[in-house]
């Protein structure tokens, strides 16, 4: 029986929604791969 409630715990956490994102209007160094090795930093609305 616990392992019964224990596995529902766990199937039930991965349909709990788990979203994730900056903070409006955050800024900072562009990491992407496509913007080379050492990032981009500064933006033209800073």
């Amino acid at each position: 029986m616990k392992k019964k409630i224990l596995a529902g715990a766990l199937v039930a956490l991965f349909f709990m929604p788990l979203n994730v994102f900056a903070a409006k209007g955050d800024q900072g160094v562009d990491w992407a791969i496509y913007q080379g090795e050492q990032g981009r930093f500064g933006y033209a609305h800073d």
